[in-house]
């Protein structure tokens, strides 16, 4: 078998020349109903390239005809789908049943009438099938003839007696499917043999509605209105054919409809939905339907329930004749949705629509409108911005938009362009007058963020309006913009900053420049740092007493903490918590930084926090096995392996209760004493215990041991809380 779990008979059965190979696998007695993967036998290849000839042979040989595949389809599903009339006939002839079902329930009747082949329509008729099956969606083979567009099988079918006027699952008739694909011949014929037009289906639409959508040619929906169908009438929600025209962009449709509509009064009713047609036209975008449309309301400022006016949909669009026609018409500029609180105004400059945006300005009924905020305070000219639409931009100053209005962080437009790199409207908004010292929410400036953000061009066009006082200011957490640049690892701010002597000295928030560099892990900053402000800068000290080197060990970066240790950096000092940078790699399992500090020969592998842990123990109390092992590598250090912390508890308790099976084999082979009791009472051995209660049911059992079986030099005997955890606990912040 093949890929597809096909036979050399499946193959054989198929392709072009091979008929003789075919007989003489059947002279092998090979099996001739072994079904692929997909559950097809070599009938059903067969079938599907309609081999007429080889589908008797095979038949003779004892095919089963009607062998389903995993679609449920039988070989005379097959080549009723793909249109072999004469196989048809032949698998009809061999006693083939045409009425069973297949995929979705369909008929070999549906499928030919689904593909539009008459001719295996016809045989099938032959055969006494019934017309009027219902697949499981409840369509007969009426419909699949309608929605496929087949005027003969559809002839073919409505000759033979069949009923036109069954209603499938969702309430359509097969005229519903004929005009939904705009198939004016079916049309033609079911509107001809009395099909209604006015019929509606679940949700309300009639044939007219669905033509609407999809009929483009507008023949369809002549015809059907020519025929007494109602262009008036409302589906479930309201929407009526000129709805579904608008929003199907049918152009034709919603011409011909405009020419059957004699008064205004149908868009004047109560129960007409919030979306009109005219939303859907400003929407749609073309002039021609716009004007003829707009002659039937006397106010085009109507909203939907989301506040939009025909005018923000055009405006947001980009429809700037659509936009022209409603400003002449009294649309008004200043209202607002109810989304975002954002006019007509708001969507342009969003979307970067600079001829709308200059009409609007220009005709607007409130002069305030170009500063007007949104629900996030944000102004046109700041949407602009962020969007990086100069021209909008230019069109909004030039108007008189305000560039130092402020949102609800306090950012003004030229925080926007400072974040999002775009150096031309940096200096575009400078020219105008934008502020540039002042501050948001957290206490940052813009040269903040420019260093933040690493774009250096912005920060040095900032720099030429800066004061000497501007540029040292600290934000609210006590960092400068040198602070930020090495924070987020920017090497070429930093060597600008430093190379211009903008920074001469480290001020502000004790978690230094260099701190922020062997945060971000760069390298690059920290020698900048090194070589302005000199080796000193290694041994800084943040509020919590931590060093660079601190900083690098818990995250992992190795490269940084070389060029710290090159440079003084102290392996040994500890922070608030007693914690070594060696131990601070342990507890947060960087085995690189781990491996490398241990291979620098000055690191004291027993130094102990103020917990009483050292590295050995947060390894194994965080189960880095491999750290554990870096450390227990290369020495027999008894101190190391029966350090006992301020729980009493040494690495071997904690390597048994975490299950570090390699680590505890090394420990022991290390000389860690099995006999250490910790203050809770336990022995390593006991730690093992999921828990307090199982650890004293293990204690008192092995208690009750044979002597022979307990080692006398071993205790078991416990005094226990029973509130106590097993675990000892550390409330430790990184």
């Amino acid at each position: 078998m093949n890929y597809r779990g096909q036979t050399p008979l499946h193959i054989a059965a198929v392709s072009t020349y091979g008929v003789d190979c075919m007989m003489l696998l059947l002279t092998q007695k090979v099996d001739i109903n072994r079904q692929s993967l997909d559950g097809r036998t070599p009938l059903h290849m067969t079938a599907i390239h309609g081999r007429f000839t080889r589908s008797k042979i095979l038949i003779d040989k004892g095919a089963t005809i009607d062998c389903p595949d995993k679609n449920d389809c039988t070989p005379l599903h097959i080549a009723a789908r793909y249109g072999h009339d004469l196989l048809t006939n032949t698998l009809l002839s061999y006693g083939a049943n045409p009425s069973q079902k297949g995929y979705e329930g369909r008929l070999p009747l549906h499928m030919c009438c689904l593909a539009g082949y008459v001719e295996c329509c016809r045989k099938l008729l032959q055969a006494k099938v019934d017309l009027n099956a219902l697949d499981d969606s409840g369509k007969t083979p009426t419909h699949c003839a309608a929605y496929r567009g087949s005027v003969e099988c559809l002839d073919l079918l409505v000759s033979n007696g069949a009923d036109f006027q069954i209603k499938d699952n969702i309430g359509r008739l097969p005229l519903h499917y004929a005009a939904s694909q705009g198939h004016y011949q079916c049309i033609f014929t079911l509107v001809g043999i009395g099909s209604p037009t006015n019929s509606v289906d679940m949700e309300g639409c009639t044939p007219l509605h669905l033509a609407c959508g999809y009929d483009t040619e507008g023949k369809c929906i002549e015809y059907l209105i020519q025929h007494k169908a109602d262009p008036f009438v409302k589906d479930r929600r309201g929407f009526t054919p000129l709805h579904y025209a608008m929003a199907g962009g049918n152009i034709a449709g919603v011409s011909r409809l405009l020419g059957v509509i004699e008064n205004s009064t149908i868009f004047q009713q109560a129960d007409m939905p919030d979306v009109t047609p005219l939303h859907l036209a400003a929407k749609l975008g073309n002039i021609n339907v716009m004007r003829a449309i707009l002659s039937y309301y006397h106010d085009v400022n109507l909203q939907t329930e989301h506040g939009l006016t025909p005018l923000i949909l055009a405006a947001r669009e980009g429809h700037v004749q659509c936009v022209h026609i409603l400003l002449r018409f009294g649309a008004k500029v200043a209202l607002r949705d109810s989304i975002n609180g954002m006019t007509a105004i708001h969507y342009s400059a969003k979307n970067g629509h600079s001829p709308c945006l200059t009409l609007l300005l220009h005709n607007s009924e409130e002069k305030n409108v170009i500063n007007m905020h949104d629900a996030l305070k944000r102004t046109a000219l700041m949407l602009a911005v962020s969007g990086n639409h100069i021209e909008c931009v230019q069109t909004l100053l030039k108007c008189g938009a305000d560039p130092n209005v402020v949102d609800d962080d306090r950012h003004s437009c030229l925080f926007r362009a400072v974040v999002t790199g775009q150096n031309s409207m940096v200096q575009l908004l400078l020219t105008n007058n934008a502020k540039v010292d002042s501050v948001d929410v957290h206490g940052k400036s813009v040269l903040h963020l420019a260093a933040a953000c690493g774009h250096l061009v912005c920060l040095q066009t900032i720099l030429a309006y800066l004061t000497e006082k501007d540029i040292s200011l600290l934000d609210g957490q006590e960092c400068s913009a040198l602070h930020w640049a090495c924070y987020n690892g920017n090497a070429n701010c930093v060597e600008f900053l430093l190379e211009n002597n903008v920074f001469d000295k480290l001020e502000g928030n004790p978690f230094s420049a260099a701190h922020c560099s062997a945060f971000a892990g760069s390298e690059r900053c920290l020698e900048l740092l090194l070589v302005k402000f000199g080796s000193s800068i290694a041994q800084l000290k943040d509020s919590r007493d931590r060093t660079p080197l601190h900083i690098a060990a818990l995250h992992g970066h190795v490269e940084c903490a070389k060029l710290l240790i090159q440079k003084g950096g102290d392996v040994r000092a500890s922070d608030e918590d007693g914690r070594t940078p060696l131990i601070a790699a342990a507890q947060y399992g960087q085995a690189a930084f781990v491996e490398y500090l241990l291979g620098s020969g000055d690191v004291d592998r027993t130094a102990q926090d103020r917990q009483g842990n050292t590295a050995l123990h947060w390894a194994c109390y965080r189960k880095h096995n491999h750290i554990a092992l870096l450390l227990l590598e290369n020495g027999d250090d008894g101190a190391l392996v029966n350090a006992a912390n301020n729980d009493g508890k040494t690495a071997l308790h904690l390597s048994s209760r975490n299950g570090l099976v390699d680590v505890t084999k090394e420990l022991l082979q290390k000389g860690a004493s099995v006999s250490a009791v910790d203050n809770e009472g336990l022995t390593p051995a006991l730690c093992c215990a999921p828990n307090i209660n199982v650890a004293q049911c293990l204690a008192l059992i092995l208690q009750n041991l044979p002597e022979s079986n307990v080692q006398s030099k071993d205790t078991y005997t416990c005094q226990y809380n029973s509130n106590a955890a097993l675990n000892f606990h550390i409330h430790y912040e990184q």
